[in-house]
């Protein structure tokens, strides 16, 4: 693994596998609350997820009416993504990385939630 951009290969199927049970709904349900509470976002609002991981606050956001784009730089949490949830015209998940992204005012919020900011590798056993 490259030490200084770990990242790209760090989120592979393997981990995609280790995190499938780590977080349940339940969890997730509570965090997109707080967002929403936090951010107050208007009906229908546009909302960016970045990085979006496998799409568990991208699909709630997008289910409660809000039109979503969910971008990951992972190949694999993408599809684990698109596994999951279907997509739709509320729903949209690209690949991209969120250092170097080309969108310009198209949404109202953004959002970046979980491990998205880290500085050096998780441990991995």
């Amino acid at each position: 693994m490259s030490g200084r951009e770990w990242f790209t290969h760090f989120f592979d199927a393997s981990y995609v596998a280790a995190l499938r049970e780590e977080k349940p709904l339940r969890q997730t349900r509570l965090e997109v609350e707080f967002v929403l509470r936090s951010l107050r976002p208007p009906e229908g609002a546009r909302i960016l997820d970045l990085p979006c991981g496998y799409g568990r606050h991208a699909a709630l956001l997008a289910r409660r009416g809000f039109s979503v784009v969910g971008v990951d730089l992972s190949i694999a949490m993408l599809a684990e993504a698109r596994r999951r949830f279907t997509e739709g015209p509320r729903l949209r998940f690209r690949r991209g990385d969120m250092r170097r992204i080309a969108f310009r005012e198209e949404f109202d919020a953004v959002i970046n939630l979980y491990t998205s900011s880290g500085t050096s590798p998780p441990c991995r056993t």
